[in-house]
């Protein structure tokens, strides 16, 4: 059963061909009166709660369990993202007291690494990110494996970071005059377990976990893919944190002549104005802050409520297109054909 829908997916998907996609508006449980989705992962997210009020807190949501980070961990945050699940990374931050700049979760556990540096990501199964300043003599990027304990250190130009990684424990590693600065003319390297590649001019910004990564320089917005090189989406413009799903589906913010737009681009490129695509979204509600879930194209968003002046948390979920559908019929009247016999 499971091969025919897998086969009439994949001729809806190619053969077939999709129209211009959609996404369905879906109100997410909200847990404080003022909340915004700060990461997002595997299906699991990181919200911060009661903005504003004496009551704030963040909280790790999974499938099966919400982790209010104060309480559970003894942590106060300043910037944290989610891997996995299991997994979430840290930059700098107070826990019971005592200032870290970098450090993690990992299946349960509160750990930092044995050198200071800035956390900035989370790669692998267990790696933590960051970079390393030495004030004006540079800095350098660093990586750290909780599992084997290894500290790595990379430097390819004056100033490195570690802008981001995959599940698959490969990451970027951008390289320039200025610290994490489009303009300063950086370089990013793709960084594998069995070398580098150099990707050319651009800082890094996100990578899925097949290795095609996103850069963007004051010129446009690119797309590495390791078989098919470099590709432009976008032109001119300041491009902001843009994000790429494992099927290559890409959302980004960009700043043009003063002007704040929000775009989607399929897997081949084509380009959408993303608020178009939403169905569903109440009159009230502002798209602001998205992240993207790297394996269900899911897009989890905070958005501005104009009735109370609060922030709120809820999901864009893509809608099948009547091409899919029709597809998908066909698998299981040919599953009915089989069960009854005929052909």
């Amino acid at each position: 059963m499971r091969v025919v829908w897998t086969v009439a997916l994949l001729a809806a998907s190619g053969e077939a061909g999709l129209a211009v996609p959609h996404y369905k508006y879906t109100p997410m449980a909200q847990p404080g009166v003022n909340t915004a989705i700060e990461s997002e992962g595997d299906s699991t997210y990181l919200c911060a709660t009661n903005i504003g009020t004496s009551n704030f807190k963040r909280l790790w949501v999974t499938p099966t369990q919400t982790y209010d980070m104060g309480k559970t961990f003894s942590l106060e945050m300043g910037a944290a993202g989610v891997v996995s699940r299991d997994f979430l990374w840290l930059g700098t931050h107070l826990h019971s007291g005592v200032y870290s700049e970098a450090g993690y979760i990992y299946k349960g556990q509160y750990g930092v690494p044995p050198s200071y540096f800035l956390g900035t990501a989370g790669f692998g199964d267990g790696i933590v990110g960051g970079h390393g300043s030495t004030g004006s003599t540079g800095s350098w990027a660093h990586t750290y494996n909780i599992k084997t304990q290894a500290l790595e250190t990379y430097a390819f130009g004056h100033y490195n970071w570690v802008p981001c990684g995959n599940r698959s424990g490969a990451f970027l590693v951008s390289a320039g005059d200025d610290l994490i600065s489009v303009f300063g003319n950086p370089v990013t390297f793709l960084v594998t377990s069995s070398g580098y590649r150099y990707l050319g001019r651009g800082e890094g910004l996100d990578i899925n976990d097949h290795g095609v990564a996103l850069t963007r320089t004051i010129g446009g917005l690119y797309k590495f893919d390791p078989v098919k090189g470099n590709v432009q989406l976008g032109g001119d413009g300041q491009w902001g944190g843009s994000q790429i799903s494992n099927s290559g589906l890409v959302i980004t913010a960009v700043n043009i002549n003063g002007v704040e737009f929000l775009r989607l681009f399929e897997a081949d490129g084509t380009e959408h104005n993303l608020p178009d695509l939403i169905e569903g979204l109440p009159s009230n509600l502002t798209l602001g802050n998205m992240k993207l879930d790297h394996d269900t194209d899911e897009i989890y968003c905070t958005f501005r409520n104009s009735s109370t002046g609060l922030q709120e948390i809820g999901k864009l979920s893509p809608v099948p297109e009547p091409a899919t559908l029709l597809a998908l019929g066909g698998g299981f009247a040919a599953i009915l054909r089989r069960r009854r016999g005929t052909v």
